[in-house]
């Protein structure tokens, strides 16, 4: 995740939507969302946080995920392969930090149990 892109959300958790409860003052927790998609190499641009069209992307996402929170989905599934998946779970990470009052949870939903054996050492970090 970017500097930038964490910046920018840290203001705007400000102005986001008040979390959904239910008569009891518990979060409701009914929604959920699963995330996959493109490998690095499928996008058409570097994926890298020195790339505009990279950044402009990471935004989307985040900005993807906060509208999801603010609608009551707090339930995320992501695939965990290099490239899309990873850049959302990043983005439901930043939001787990950011909505601290809320029970946020990231599920990995991994295919296999050596999936990340093969991904660049820079993808095993994230």
């Amino acid at each position: 995740m970017s500097q930038f892109a964490e910046q920018k959300f840290l203001k705007k958790i400000d102005s986001c939507g008040k979390i959904n409860q239910n008569r009891n003052g518990g979060v409701k927790m009914d929604k959920s969302c699963c995330f996959t998609g493109y490998r690095p190499h499928k996008f058409g641009f570097e994926f890298s946080e020195d790339n505009p069209q990279y950044v402009n992307l990471e935004n989307k996402v985040i900005d993807a995920v906060f509208s999801l929170a603010d609608e009551g989905c707090y339930k995320f599934y992501c695939g965990m392969a290099m490239g899309f998946d990873l850049l959302a779970a990043e983005a439901v990470v930043l939001l787990k930090k950011l909505y601290q009052k809320a029970r946020i949870e990231l599920v990995a939903v991994i295919n296999f149990e050596k999936q990340s054996a093969s991904f660049d050492e820079i993808w095993k970090k994230r």
